[in-house]
Formats: C-alpha cells, structure tokens, sequence
C-alpha cells in the first residue's frame, strides 16, 4: 500500500490564501508547530487582516492596534497647576529650582507647644471692674457678633464684668446687647452657650424686671431658649441654664413669673420644655403662698388649678412633682379663705372639680 505523503494546509500568503505542501516528514513536522505572532507596537498602524488573517471580531480593533491615548487640554493644566502648586514648576513654564535638601536639618527639641484656649466661667462675685469701661463698652456689639467662638467667650465675659461693675453703661445699650448675648446662648459650641447663660444670669440679678419684656422678644424667645436649653440632655448647659431660671423665679415678682411660664407650661408640645416651665412655676407659687397667708393665689386660682390638673398625669416626673407642689399651695392658700367655723374640705374638693376632669381632681385631692 502506497505511504501517504505527510501534508499540512497552512496558508502562505494571508492576501491570496494559497496552500503549501510539505513533502517531508521533518518539514511537515516543523510546519505544525504554530509560530508566535509579536503583537505590533501600539505606534503601528497594523491592518487587522495581516495578523488575524480576517476582519476582527464585532467590527473593534485588538488591543495591541490601538494608539497611545494623548492627554487632552484639561489634563495638561491641570498637571501644571499641580506643579505650580507643588513648587516644580514656575507660572511662567521654566522649572524651578531643586529645593535645598534638608537630610542632615536638625529637628526642634523638647514638647511641640499647643495653642489652646479654656474658657472661665468665674462666679459673679470673682468678676472684677473693667479700667476703661468706656472704650471697652463700644467694641463689645461687635465682640459678640464675632464668628470666632474665643472671641465671643472673652467679649461674654467682658460683658459681664461691665454688667456687675458698670451697669449704668450697659443698661443704655441693653436692647441692643441682649440679642447678641441671645444669640451666643443658642450657639451649638457649649462653651459659648454655657458663657451666654451665665452672662443673661447677672444680667437678670442687675436689672431685674426691666429684663421682662426683652426676656419674651423674638421668635424663639430668650425665655423659651433657656427653657430649652434646660431640657437638654447635656449636663454642661442643662445645669447653669435651670440657676438661670430658678434667679428669674428669685428674683422677679411671683406674678410676673407665673404669666411667663404658666402659658408655656399649659400649651407647649414638648414635655420636657412644659416640664422645666412647671419648676419656675412652682418656685413662684411656692414664693408667693408664703405671703399675707397665700392671699395672692386666690386672684390666680382658676389658671392654676386648670395647669394642676394637666399637669399632674404628665409623663414627666418633673412636670408631676410641680403640680403637686403648686397643689399643696392652693390648698393651703384655699383653706386660709374659708372661716375657721366651716369645713374646708369639701369647699377645696368642689372647687377641685369644676377646674379639672375627675381623674385629675381624685390625683389632686391625694395629693392634698
């Protein structure tokens, strides 16, 4: 039987596709062995067809086909800019200078120094005159409007030496002074909010009810600021923000101070606020029972009672221990107008009930 000749097929020409036979075995042997195609530079415009013998897959080139991407304009700035910036390179274009190397430079010895600044929230009896109250008073508006909070603690705490010390300079400039020290009470840095309150506190020691009016300006007000901050849950305010409030009840008449807190104390949609109004309410009350026997509630029984009752199922146990103390009070005042000769009792259980629901009356009279 006649030997087949070894023969591969290979193609010879990738333009004309002809065939090569290799007529021995050694050559057809080293014909089957594949050769490595060396991808073409990416500088190199290839025609796909003379590596891959066809077009390429899906109409895209291969990789090695496409040429190196340029960077764009935006790029090229922006990479100057960058060395501009980094001290590499001039605005000009020209290099700059390589920078002295500072391999042997012997570092700084000892604590690397820090700046920092610690407030002093000095008691009222630590703060001392100012030497040219004059010239400081003008400066103050615009030191507690500053944006710096260091600025602001210092100007607070000048404030409040002039306050103690040169009231007569600062009481002409009070509705101007108030909302700026109002403002630094309603910072959300402690330390300027704590300096504020402090500094509305001597103010209220000093001028007392002249603060009245200006203490409900605005929207929120002052008055409803402090009892904010008093409901909050950092300590740092919620204490120096209740000594406030409790001055206010010390020192303003216990009338004025049951018309500031009372409405806030009945309406406001948030218990902790209501709460906190209930306190200075019955610091108030409680002031006031101890007068002529109590005699002044009796003019403010109706709103009182009404407020007792609300206040007595509050979920707050602050709110609760308020009304039971302002309770106590009006019964007592209560008592103290019925003749000796009558049962007090059930005078104090009516009126009891015609100010509140039921619930809240058998809650007050348990109380009492």
């Amino acid at each position: 039987m006649k030997r087949q000749a070894d023969i591969r097929v290979i193609p010879s020409d990738n333009k004309t596709g002809k065939i090569t036979e290799a007529s021995s075995p050694g050559n057809a042997k080293e014909a089957c062995v594949p050769k490595k195609l060396e991808p073409a530079s990416r500088k190199e415009n290839v025609e796909p067809s003379k590596l891959s013998g066809g077009s390429p897959v899906g109409g895209q080139d291969p990789l090695w086909r496409n040429q190196e991407k340029q960077p764009s304009a935006k790029e090229i700035a922006a990479a100057k800019a960058a060395r501009i910036r980094l001290g590499l390179e001039e605005p000009d274009g020209t290099e700059s200078a390589e920078p002295a190397s500072d391999e042997n430079a012997k570092l700084p010895d000892g604590e690397e120094p820090t700046v920092t600044y610690e407030p002093e929230y000095l008691p009222t009896d630590q703060l001392t005159p100012v030497d040219d109250a004059a010239a400081e008073i003008k400066t103050l508006a615009e030191n507690l409007g500053s944006s710096d909070w260091v600025t602001a603690c210092e100007a607070l705490q000048m404030a409040r030496r002039l306050t103690v010390h040169h009231q007569e300079l600062v009481q002409k400039d009070l509705q101007t002074l108030l909302p700026l020290v109002t403002k630094c009470v309603k910072n959300l840095r402690s330390s300027v909010c704590k300096s504020g309150i402090l500094c509305i506190t001597d103010m209220v020691s000093v001028f007392s009810e002249q603060l009245a009016e200006l203490l409900k300006a605005g929207n929120p007000s002052l008055l409803l600021i402090l009892l904010q901050k008093a409901a909050t849950d950092k300590k740092f305010v919620m204490e120096e923000a209740r000594r406030t409030l409790a001055t206010i009840a010390k020192v303003f008449n216990s009338s004025l101070t049951m018309s500031l807190f009372v409405p806030i104390a009945s309406t406001h949609k948030s218990p902790k606020v209501r709460a906190e109004a209930a306190t200075v309410t019955s610091i108030a009350v409680t002031s006031m029972s101890q007068v002529d026997s109590g005699a002044g509630l009796l003019d403010q029984m109706a709103p009182l009672l009404k407020l007792t009752g609300t206040l007595i199922s509050d979920r707050q146990p602050e709110a609760r221990s308020a009304a039971r103390t302002i309770a106590v009070a009006l019964c007592s005042a209560h008592g103290s107008s019925i003749p000796a000769a009558e049962d007090k009792k059930p005078a104090w259980e009516k009126a009891c009930k015609a100010a509140m629901s039921t619930s809240a009356a058998t809650a007050v009279l348990k109380a009492t």
